[in-house]
């Protein structure tokens, strides 16, 4: 539907609408040029501040700097507190306190001012906190009493301000506000002057002072020094640039600690980046996981929020600072003048700032591969070692985190497979062992046949130890410039006791099956399972090679107990356990646990019905000399004869 006349043209009404637009700007007593309600605006000033003490003296010592002060004093007592510089002061005569209570109006001689390019209400976050009563502004030889409280909701009263400046005897120096408040608010100052040197929660927290060491040489409270240097968790632990931009200082680091070392694998971010505004400290969104510490005394190259500069705008200049940082950041990491200074924490946090850019950089991070002989729990069965930088063309033997388990164990592969001595240590770097043309056929079809287990590879780790080799994980670092093998495992002949001998190991890719084998030396036992048990070790899918299998139940066979977090601890740990001194039992043969049972005895007699009519306990030969007070032995086994009249002789075990 038209909205036009069927007789005008679109053209006509938008050159008529103009015509009826361009009429003066006040009609019927409306002036429709003014578009702000000062009324209103005054009114809401207040919300604009939080109302804490460290905001307060952000706004005094901002106004003091611009003033060109060398010098503040702070003076309390119980009925409130006065603040005094010795700046520039307010322009003489009313003009002065004109321009210091108008809205978004601002006078100084700082050159730097039109930088700062301040808004004009930073002396209102006094008069808008509820607990001051009364403030008095002395400049030059002039003085104005304000009642906050009127000077919010009296129009009357704030519009006739200036009948109430006063002169003064003396002319004062600089600039002086005295403030009338409740104790409370003297108390909170006394506080707020207090120095922070630590992160709180990662929530950093420093006094409004701190920040101003080369802004004022004096800064004082009740005649007692003021602490204004930079807090030292501002700036970043470890320093890797220094730097300028746009003419201001610039340092770029990062504050990780040691335990960081695989920030890349786990993430995370400590403290935040600072801007240094003229004195305030400002936090700063990080970059990644890097922080900065951005000193600004001239120039604008970020622009920080009104009123009160409690955080930065986050626009192109921002944008434009991050950048230059980013930049600078990889400029130094691939800086080979920098080789000696570069860790697996700059690098880690590079890859978490910028993979791609990582990824072209010369070096990576990997780490090695840890066993825990002594483990309890899958928790222990994926340790790695400390982080280490490693140049792309001296990579050392890389293999992913999974073991490829064969379990066909084929005899023409295994004569067919290339000369290798058993003794000879496996490579430690990416070349492949040629092989006979045949060979490579035979590996492509054990490459197709074999199954990936997730938990296994670590307990090779002795294997290769005993070789001379040290396996490496990688950490952070560009896999399209790296060769990760895969290591593989064929499982000896199936023993007699549910087991395989320990077989042997080779090196391949996920497509590619190993085209030279190792035998398993150095260690009793290997083995490799994908799904763990939080109650019965028989529930997992093991599969083990070894030459002791009492030892694997004693030690190795404790890396498949994953207990669930939500029941409780030492119930699963128990049955896991029994369930393990059962496969024990079973292994053993003709044996009972050490607290036995009725029924655990009678189900190892020929007749399992009959009921056990005697036990006789069995001890080992007592010792030459040993009196009956000094005999401590235990049985180790037990005669047991039923009611059929069968005897049997059954060792105790755990």
């Amino acid at each position: 539907m038209s909205i036009m006349p069927p007789s005008t043209t679109a053209d006509e009404t938008i050159a008529g609408a103009n015509v009826a637009a361009q009429p003066a700007a006040v009609t019927e007593g409306r002036d429709y040029s003014d578009m702000i309600n000062t009324t209103r605006v005054r009114s809401s000033l207040r919300r604009l501040f939080g109302g804490s003490m460290d905001e307060i003296f952000g706004e005094l010592l901002q106004n003091s700097q611009r003033a060109n002060a060398s010098t503040i004093a702070i003076t309390t007592c119980e009925e409130g507190w006065t603040f005094t510089d010795n700046g520039d002061g307010l322009v003489p005569g009313l003009d002065g306190f004109w321009t210091l209570l108008r809205i978004a109006e601002s006078f100084y001689q700082n050159p730097t001012i039109l930088a700062q390019d301040p808004m004009g209400l930073g002396i209102h976050v006094l008069l808008a906190h509820q607990q001051v009563s009364e403030v008095t502004f002395t400049s030059g030889n002039l003085a104005l009493t304000v009642q906050p409280d009127a000077w919010w909701n009296d129009e009357a009263y704030y519009a006739s301000w200036h009948q109430r400046v006063v002169p003064l005897d003396a002319p004062v120096q600089g600039f002086q506000i005295d403030i009338r408040c409740t104790p409370r608010m003297v108390a909170d100052l006394r506080k707020a002057l207090e120095p922070v040197d630590y992160d709180v929660y990662q929530a950093r927290k420093w006094s409004a002072f701190q920040g101003y060491d080369d802004v004022f040489a004096s800064v004082t409270c009740d005649g007692v020094p003021v602490r204004t240097a930079v807090p030292r968790v501002v700036l970043p632990k470890q320093v890797f640039v220094q730097t300028t931009y746009m003419g201001q200082e610039l340092i770029i680091g990062g504050n990780w600690d040691d335990s960081d070392e695989h920030l890349y694998m786990y993430g995370g971010t400590r403290g935040r980046a600072t801007c240094n505004w003229f004195g305030q400290l400002i936090p700063v969104r990080n970059v990644g996981s890097w922080v900065y510490y951005l000193k600004v005394r001239d120039g604008r190259p970020i622009n920080p929020k009104s009123p009160s500069r409690q955080g930065v705008i986050e626009d192109m200049a921002l944008e434009a600072l991050e950048a230059f940082v980013r930049d600078q950041i990889f400029a130094a990491l691939v800086d080979p003048a920098n080789r000696e200074c570069i860790t697996p924490l700059l690098l880690n946090a590079a890859y978490l700032l910028d993979p791609r850019r990582a990824g072209e950089l010369p070096y990576f991070v990997a780490a090695p591969y840890m066993y825990p002989r002594d483990g309890s729990s899958l928790d222990d069965l994926h340790g790695i070692g400390d982080c280490v930088v490693f140049a792309y063309n001296s990579a050392p033997l890389l293999l992913a985190d999974e073991l490829a388990l064969d379990r066909s164990v084929m005899d023409a592969v295994a004569e067919a497979a290339a000369v290798v001595s058993e003794t000879e240590p496996p490579p430690a770097t990416d070349e492949t062992t040629e092989a006979e043309p045949g060979l490579a056929a035979e590996a492509d079809a054990i490459a197709n046949e074999v199954e990936t287990d997730e938990w296994g590879l670590y307990s090779f780790v002795p294997v290769l130890a005993a070789a001379g080799v040290t396996a490496y994980k990688v950490i952070a670092g560009n896999y399209a410039r790296l060769t990760v093998q895969t290591l593989y495992w064929q499982p000896g002949r199936a023993r007699a006791d549910e087991f395989n001998e320990l077989g042997r190991y080779g090196f391949g890719l996920r497509e590619a099956a190993p085209t030279a084998w190792f035998d398993i030396t150095g260690v009793t036992s290997v083995f490799s399972f994908t799904d763990p048990s939080s109650y019965d070790a028989g529930d997992i899918s093991w599969t083990v090679g070894t030459t002791d299998p009492l030892d694997f139940l004693a030690n190795e066979v404790w890396f498949g107990f994953s207990p669930d977090d939500d029941e409780d601890y030492d119930h699963q740990e128990e049955q896991y356990r029994d369930s393990v001194n059962a496969w024990k039992r079973r292994l053993i043969g003709d044996c009972v646990p050490r607290h036995f049972q009725f029924h655990d005895v009678q189900r190892q007699m020929p007749t399992k019905v009959s009921p056990i009519v005697s036990i006789k306990y069995v001890l080992p030969r007592k010792k030459r000399g040993v009196t009956p007070a000094q005999d401590d032995r235990q049985p180790v086994a037990i005669i047991a004869r039923n009611a059929a009249g069968e005897r049997k002789h059954l060792k105790l075990v755990a």
